[in-house]
Parts: C-alpha cells; sequence; structure tokens
C-alpha cells in the first residue's frame, strides 16, 4: 500500500481550494456519513458524544456529523474550539442550526460537569498540515487529553503534520479513522500513543487524474503480495544444488558461537542451494554437528575469524558478514579484505561487522558493491548517527541509502526497508515475539539465502523481512508470543508459503 506524504496531502487541500460549494458539501457529507457509520458500529451503548471542530475542512466535517449523530444519540454536542468569528461564512448556516437545536457549545462554556460515563469524543479540530502553535490552543488541548473518555480522530490525531516530527502537544488519541491512505507515522514508534489503533477509509472517494497521478509516483510503501511475486517463482525441475547458489557466511567468535548457527540454519531453510561457513576453529564440531547441511572453511585463529586470503572468493554467489564476529583488529582487516576484494557481489552486513564499519566509515567511500545492512536501532545510532525523533532517523536512514548506495533493513516494528532510490517500504507483518536474542541472526541468513537463489538485493531485503516475520506469525499459532525463541523462527521457515 502507498503511504500519502505532505506533497499529496498539500495537493488534495489546493484540490480543495479550486472545488465548487456544492461539490465540496457532498464530499463533507460523504466523509461524515462514513464516519457515523462507524461510530454506530463501534459504540452502540455510548451515551453522550462531544465533537469538538476547528476552523478547518476537518472541522467543518465535524459540523456535519454531529447533525448526523444527534439522530441516534440523544446527547450529542458540537464544540467549537475557536471562536466563532474564526469559522468560515460556508459553516455560518450549519453552526445556526446547531444552536437553535442546542447542539452546539463554545470552548469557553464547556466544562468536565458536561461529561458523563462512557462520553466519546470526537476530534476534529485541524486538518494534518499543521501543529499547535499557540499557547491557548496547546492549554485546551491538553484539558481535552485530560478528560476521562474515549477519543475517536478523522484522519490524523489533531496537532500532528504528515511528515513532521510527532508534536508533543497533540491530541492522544483511542482511534484513528484515517482517510484515503496510512501516513508514515503510522509505522514509528513515538506514534503509537498519539494514534491509537488505527483503520483506513476511502468512502468509496475518487481521486480526480491529477492526484491519481500523484500518488503512483510517491516512494513511500507497506509491503504487499506485489513486492512478493518473486517468493511465487518456483524453479526448473532441472535444477541442482548449484543453480540456487553458494553462499558464504562468515561468523562466529568464542563465546558467540549460537549466532553463526541461527544464521546458517536459517540460511538452509530458506532455500539455499549450498552454505560454506567461515568460523573460528573452536567452533568446527559445534558447526558440524549443528548444521550438517554446510560446508566449513575453518580459520586459522582459534578463536576468531582472522583472515579470508586462503580461499577464492569468486565462487560465491553472495556474502553474509556479521552474526556473533566480534571486533578484534584481524577480524576488522579481515572485514577491510572482503570490502576490497568483492565489489561484484552482494555483501549482507549485520551485527559486529555494522559496529566495525561504524568505526571504519571510510571503508564505505570506495566500495561499489551491492550493500545490505541490518542494524538494530543501537547498530543504526552508530553506524549512521544519533536522532532526535523518529521522522529525523527515517531521514537520515534515507540519506545513507542514497549516499552509499546501499539498502537499509531498520530492524524493528514494522522493520523499514530504504532503497537507493529513495523508496522505503514498511514491513506489516511479524509480531513482538520477535524481539529476542539471534532473531536478526536468523534474518541474516535468509536474506543471504534469497540473494543467492536470484532475488535481486531489493526482492532479497524486501521478501526475506517478510519470510522472517511470516515465521514468527506462524510459529506463535502454536505457543505464546513471549516463549517464542530464534530457533523457533527457524523451524517455521518450513511452513513459510513459496512455490508450490
Amino acid at each position: 500500500m502507498i503511504l500519502a506524504d505532505k506533497n499529496f496531502i498539500h495537493a488534495c487541500y489546493q484540490y480543495l481550494a479550486k472545488m465548487d460549494s456544492e461539490a465540496i458539501n457532498l464530499l463533507k457529507n460523504k466523509i461524515a456519513n462514513g464516519v457515523l457509520n462507524d461510530i454506530l458500529q463501534k459504540f452502540p451503548k455510548t451515551t453522550s458524544i462531544y465533537i469538538f471542530c476547528g476552523n478547518s475542512f476537518k472541522g467543518s466535517i465535524g459540523l456535519v456529523l454531529t447533525q448526523m449523530l444527534s439522530e441516534h444519540y440523544p446527547d450529542t454536542l458540537a464544540v467549537l474550539f475557536h471562536n466563532e468569528e474564526q469559522y468560515q461564512s460556508e459553516n455560518a448556516q450549519i453552526i445556526n442550526s446547531l444552536r437553535k437545536k442546542n447542539l452546539l457549545f463554545t470552548y469557553t462554556k464547556f466544562s468536565h460537569s458536561y461529561f458523563k460515563d462512557n462520553s466519546l469524543i470526537v476530534d476534529a479540530i485541524e486538518d494534518c498540515t499543521k501543529i499547535f502553535s499557540d499557547i491557548e490552543d496547546k492549554r485546551k488541548i491538553r484539558h481535552i487529553n485530560q478528560l476521562q473518555a474515549y477519543t475517536y480522530s478523522i484522519d490524523m490525531p489533531s496537532g500532528i503534520a504528515v511528515d513532521e516530527p510527532i508534536a508533543k502537544r497533540c491530541i492522544y488519541a483511542n482511534f484513528t479513522h484515517c482517510l484515503l491512505l496510512p501516513r508514515k507515522a503510522f509505522f514509528l514508534p513515538e506514534s503509537e500513543s498519539r494514534f491509537g489503533q488505527w483503520k483506513i477509509f476511502t468512502h468509496d472517494i475518487v481521486l480526480p487524474e491529477e492526484l491519481a497521478l500523484q500518488v503512483s509516483t510517491m516512494k513511500f510503501h507497506t509491503t504487499s503480495p506485489e513486492n512478493l511475486t518473486r517468493l511465487n517463482v518456483a524453479p526448473s525441475k532441472w535444477i541442482h544444488k548449484y543453480s540456487l547458489g553458494h553462499g558464504l557466511l562468515i561468523a562466529g567468535s568464542y563465546g558467540m558461537g549460537g549466532a553463526a548457527v541461527l544464521a546458517a540454519r536459517a540460511a538452509t531453510r530458506a532455500g539455499l542451494g549450498t552454505l560454506t561457513l567461515h568460523i573460528p576453529k573452536l567452533l568446527y564440531n559445534i558447526m558440524q554437528i549443528s548444521v550438517p547441511e554446510a560446508r566449513c572453511w575453518v580459520d586459522t585463529h582459534a578463536a576468531i575469524c582472522s583472515s579470508l586470503e586462503t580461499n577464492n572468493l569468486d565462487k560465491y554467489t553472495a556474502i553474509a558478514i556479521g552474526p556473533g564476529l566480534g571486533m578484534h583488529q584481524l577480524t576488522e582487516q579481515t572485514l577491510t579484505y572482503l570490502l576490497q576484494n568483492c565489489e561484484d557481489k552482494p555483501i549482507v552486513f549485520d551485527a559486529d561487522a555494522i559496529n566495525i564499519l561504524a568505526l571504519n566509515k571510510d571503508l564505505l567511500k570506495d566500495f561499489k558493491g551491492k550493500a545490505i545492512f541490518t542494524p538494530h536501532e543501537g547498530e543504526f545510532k552508530r553506524l549512521i548517527g544519533k536522532f532526535k525523533n523518529d521522522m529525523e532517523r527515517l531521514q537520515m536512514q534515507l540519506m545513507f541509502s542514497h549516499q552509499y548506495n546501499a539498502i537499509v533493513v531498520f530492524k524493528g516494528a514494522f522493520t523499514c526497508i530504504s532503497l537507493p532510490d529513495g523508496r522505503c517500504y514498511f514491513n506489516t507483518n511479524g509480531n513482538v515475539g520477535m524481539a529476542t536474542g539471534g532473531s536478526g541472526d536468523v534474518l541474516t541468513g535468509i536474506i543471504l539465502a534469497l540473494l543467492c537463489q536470484g532475488f535481486t538485493p531489493e526482492e532479497a531485503a524486501i521478501c526475506g523481512v517478510y519470510m522472517h516475520a511470516e515465521a514468527a506469525d506462524i510459529a506463535v499459532k502454536s505457543q505464546t508470543k513471549a516463549s517464542l525463541t530464534a530457533s523457533d523462527i527457524v523451524e517455521n521457515l518450513k511452513f513459510v508459503k513459496r512455490y508450490e
């Protein structure tokens, strides 16, 4: 699904400004009727409803909605958020009508005494292009948030502007009735307490051609079946193991062999034809027992990966480096050698490979290969930098992808995949049980496997993240999320549907 950006939202409001009054009224009524139907379904026993209406397009929808709701809920009131003279003349008739029916109060006359148990607040205050800057408006918002009621926001919680950092002083909604397209903020951690649950409603609104064309060019998406079609392409029946690629996994150090095991097992479960492990001597017996499907290229050093110069790297389809690797000086030299000698292969950088590069960013300047970085938040901060808020983090991620011609997979809820051309995908499956040690190592193995099977780096990153999360979702159908382990994710990869 495509995510709306601020350029699209501004274009929508510019289009609204050109519409005649009859068309505008029809649109307001269509949206208000859609909100009415949703409220009727969600809150059949609500005793009192208070619609806070601003001097905005959303506010005028709120006024129309008040009339509709009053026919179903006797205790319905519209509350003017601003002074009445600030409302456009087009709203004068409906404001007068509501006042005559005793369905309207101005904010200054409103108090806690009007609220009853099980009351519902509908936020129809401000459009999603503005934040609150006026001190008095901020005071009012604080007051609304302190009320003991369920808050239902139309489009976006008032005070949050599209593509801007989440403002502290905004409506904290329990539910967001989003219009037309989802927004980036829905998929960022800071927004959870502001948006509550959310759902997209189109209300059968048909976009005019100029806006539809703009939608087709927008670069932020959620993963969808269209992104995953590569998973359903069946190989020829004449294939052999080398047809499905030969991957090299450089992983493990003394005390961190489990990370190498998890990544290797994930790679073999995800369809890799042949896997070679470059590991320290001390891990040889462990790997031979734990992953009998893999070949072992044993390092000369007992406890770390210290050199790659004893093997021909040309024979590998793709390479992954990092799980359990450690940050020894010789390991740093190993990574340097890899960057200098594998510019024609896709490489997945994870864990300590990212941490080493964070201390030696000059190594990336001359690297021309196809890189996929898979950092969690801590690794991201070390590699790319600290950030003040989630929107700034997203911009930093996009800039890094562009600067280094790399794919960045920022791991977390709604894992965010940024591409060098500015496109960005949020993954929407998965569950909280995945926040467990070793889960990222499993993802590295999956992406390596897909690269070796001929997936492009973009396809491997998007499909790999999806497979990883889908295996976790399958696992928790037969166990609790709290009990989920990285090994459970690996074992359930066999149930992730691919080609038949």
